[in-house]
């Protein structure tokens, strides 16, 4: 059930509206812009269940969990009224930290484009934004599963590929010929959807994508190691 935006809300609407106005007149740089919307952002995602520690989050006696300062985000709450926030939605961020062997988890605002610009045999990949971030460091990638998925496999999967990200570090340390790494991934939860609610996401990297294997056994027959 959709609720009413509370003051607190909508006064933070009202400075990004003030702002976005201020920079199309020139009074403001885009840089002060950016920096002035922050703190506002983080007003809309004050305040919700979603990002309090749950059941919902996998369980584990060696993996703990911890809360960012944005301690909650809403659900349910209409995000209208501002062409800044067209489209965004309130998620929460899960990142794993192999060294700690905990989780973390940070509410945000993000805009995740609705059409997929690459899609395999099981997932599919969209862009998302970062709104609360700026630049490239804005730019990911969400993937989804094509159809159900355990809500755990996510949260696998994004934690064996920061584990193994260790390990490349190590094997760098050994000055390797050529260096390798995993990219550093995260778990989206979006707060107000009832599918494709959970997602495993990566930083967006531009370029030609070539696949050198596949989950089945096939690999490239040239090496480039």
């Amino acid at each position: 059930m959709m609720r009413t935006p509370s003051n607190r809300e909508e006064r933070a609407l009202s400075e990004l509206r003030l702002l976005k106005k201020q920079l199309d007149d020139k009074i403001i740089t885009q840089k002060e812009f950016d920096e002035k919307r922050k703190p506002l952002l983080k007003e809309l995602v004050a305040g919700s269940d979603l990002a309090q520690p749950s059941q919902r989050l996998p369980t584990s006696p060696h993996v703990q969990e911890e809360t960012h300062p944005i301690e909650k985000v809403h659900s349910q709450t209409p995000l209208g009224g501002c062409d800044l926030l067209e489209g965004a939605e309130r998620a929460v961020r899960h990142e794993y930290c192999p060294l700690t062997k905990k989780w973390t988890k940070t509410p945000f605002l993000c805009r995740i484009e609705a059409r997929p610009f690459a899609e395999g045999a099981m997932r599919v990949a969209h862009r998302v934004y970062d709104l609360t971030a700026t630049g490239l460091d804005s730019c990911f990638v969400v993937k989804f599963t094509k159809g159900e998925s355990p809500r755990q496999h996510y949260f696998t999967d994004v934690q064996m590929q920061m584990e193994a990200r260790v390990w490349a570090q190590r094997y760098n340390e050994c000055c390797p010929p050529k260096a390798v790494d995993f990219i550093a991934a995260y778990v989206l939860e979006l707060a107000d959807r009832a599918e494709q609610a959970v997602g495993g996401v990566e930083r967006f990297i531009a370029g030609d994508y070539r696949k050198w294997n596949s989950n089945w056994g096939w690999s490239a027959a040239e090496r480039e190691t």
